[in-house]
């Protein structure tokens, strides 16, 4: 009976998108064109309990989902910050004894690297409960995430980052181009593709750069790769070799410099073995979707390089910041 290698790849079906250009607002936008932000609890001089803090986070995330902000991101530049400060705290005189707190919320939208922070607000509120966390539990639940204040707060804060991409275009092309002339390739495309849809300008400058570098990143893979393939198989050209080859083969590109060579190696491959062993071998490299915009589905490739890119970075939230109150 032969022994079949089925390894098929499979084709990058994805649905073309189309960027909606006309004004610089979130619209429809998916959560790959919004803004990310990161939930940040900064440290205080009064540190708040892990459990309150953790209730304050998730408040911060429903803050950004609520409000048309849907890249909630760890590793993002922007956070939306906030932390919780008592102004009063008193025992209720009753059957069991309740804990009453007064406080305030204060809430900001900042950019932690450069300390520029795009809109802040602060909402008082108070808690009575059976327990601090109770009572504290109960502060940050009275806070509406869609209430108006709330939701002008996030738009400011919203148009502030846009604002900024807009502004700062130059300077993140041209950091992403010297990560490429490095033959950083994965950084460059992070930098890219990290740019929202949602920033208009500087969303379609970066697009324009994603696809020469995307294609200096799959021609060096493709290199790199069919060379690891050559060497698997000319040093055991049986079965156990062309298993080897094939999980290099696995990552090269449609469109490489090296694909109609990696082509032929696949074709002699399969020759090979069923002349020496009777077997066949059946392999597909790559392709991609013929019934899908090409151009999309390799901006969407360089998407997911730079998403693993990022992915593998630590994350950049940091406990102090100058505006803690």
């Amino acid at each position: 009976m032969k022994n079949i290698l089925c390894i098929v790849l499979l084709v990058l079906a994805l649905g073309a998108q189309t960027a909606v250009y006309a004004q610089n607002n979130l619209g429809s936008t998916d959560d790959m064109g919004r803004i990310s932000l990161a939930p940040v609890v900064p440290e205080s001089e009064t540190p708040l309990p892990p459990q309150v803090r953790e209730a304050l986070t998730n408040k911060l995330r429903l803050f950004a989902t609520s409000n048309g902000l849907g890249g909630v991101n760890p590793r993002s530049r922007f956070v939306i910050a906030g932390n919780l400060y008592v102004t009063e705290k008193n025992i209720v005189p009753s059957i069991p004894a309740q804990v009453s707190i007064k406080a305030d919320m204060v809430f900001h939208i900042a950019d932690q690297e450069t300390q520029n922070i795009f809109a802040s607000t602060t909402v008082s509120g108070i808690g009575v409960g059976g327990s601090d966390f109770q009572a504290y539990q109960q502060i940050i639940n009275s806070v509406n995430p869609t209430s108006p204040g709330i939701s002008a707060w996030v738009e400011k804060g919203k148009k502030g980052i846009i604002e900024y991409y807009n502004a700062q275009c130059d300077f993140i092309i041209a950091r992403a181009k010297n990560f490429a002339v490095q033959q950083e390739y994965d950084a460059a495309l992070y930098v890219l593709t990290s740019v929202p849809e949602v920033c208009k300008d500087c969303y379609m400058q970066a697009s324009a750069e994603i696809g020469p570098i995307f294609q200096k990143k799959i021609d060096l893979l493709c290199a790199s790769n069919l060379a690891k393939a050559k060497a698997a198989w000319a040093s055991n050209p049986n079965q156990n070799g062309a298993n080897a080859a094939a999980g290099f083969l696995a990552n090269i590109f449609p469109g490489a410099a090296c694909y109609i060579e990696a082509q032929a190696l696949v074709e002699s491959i399969s020759r090979k073995m069923i002349s020496d062993e009777n077997r066949e071998w059946q392999f597909v490299l790559r392709q991609w979707d013929d019934k899908v915009s090409l151009e999309s589905q390799r901006i969407e490739a360089a998407r997911a390089i730079g998403v693993a890119y990022g992915s593998n970075q630590p994350e950049r939230i940091s406990t102090t910041y100058i505006w803690l109150r």
